[in-house]
């Protein structure tokens, strides 16, 4: 049965981590799957964290020290000479830029 984005399963297929525990679903005499599975999640969700935030600041950096620069001058000039069309403007702007900087 495949469900639309804004549906939910019926919650008889679903079953929380406290049903499982009280209702004993693992092999006989163990503890259930879940509790270890949802460490094992935090601690990939941790690792998943640390890595999007290293990447993050990585493309910050350069974004900071090779776009923002150009833009900012871009962005001025727009407000001071209130072109016609802006985005062409500043399009025309980072275009001329990369330029300059190719031919260096």
């Amino acid at each position: 049965e495949i469900l639309a984005e804004d549906q939910s399963p019926p919650e008889s297929h679903l079953m929380s981590a406290d049903k499982a525990l009280s209702a004993g679903v693992g092999s006989e005499g163990s503890v259930p799957m879940v509790v270890p599975m949802q460490d094992h999640i935090k601690q990939l969700d941790k690792r998943n964290m640390s890595t999007l935030a290293s990447r993050a600041q990585k493309l910050q950096d350069f974004l900071t020290a090779s776009v923002l620069p150009q833009l900012s001058e871009g962005m001025v000039k727009i407000m001071r000479d209130q072109p016609e069309d802006p985005i062409m403007f500043l399009a025309q702007h980072l275009h001329s830029h990369s330029a300059q900087t190719n031919q260096q």
